[in-house]
């Protein structure tokens, strides 16, 4: 039984959930599945036929980091703030610049704050906080 249609959840999200739902036997066709987690049938077997992939994987190319190098950024944020030093918005953006250098022959662009937002969108467990001075 598929959950209730909620604009909350993206088009994406509502896709992958009709695919585990048909391969697990939840549901019992594409056009029941399609219905009830309001997705397009078409969309849905191209997908189920492996025809498709998903937003992320077909974009990876694009991206100025790939997905390990985002993690090691995440991983190395949350080091910093175990010691005691939460690393600032520009280091942040610097750590980001010296891993693209480190893969790429060409000196790298920096990575804009408009990417930054997005990265900071994408990993919604680092937060941006204003620091306050100390009395």
């Amino acid at each position: 039984m598929a959950p209730p249609k909620n604009s909350e959840r993206t088009y994406e999200e509502r896709l992958q959930g009709a695919i585990c739902a048909i391969k697990s036997g939840e549901e019992p066709n594409v056009p029941a599945a399609s219905e009830g987690f309001d997705v397009k049938q078409p969309t849905l077997y191209q997908h189920l036929a492996g025809t498709t992939v998903d937003r992320a994987a077909a974009h990876e190319e694009q991206q100025c980091l790939t997905p390990s190098e985002e993690k090691d950024i995440v991983k190395w944020c949350f080091t910093q703030d175990d010691l005691g030093f939460p690393p600032l918005f520009d280091m942040v953006q610097n750590m980001g610049i010296k891993l693209k250098s480190k893969r790429s022959v060409k000196t790298p662009l920096g990575l804009e704050k408009s990417r930054m937002s997005q990265f900071l969108k994408k990993y919604p467990d680092l937060v941006l906080k204003m620091s306050t001075r100390l009395k």
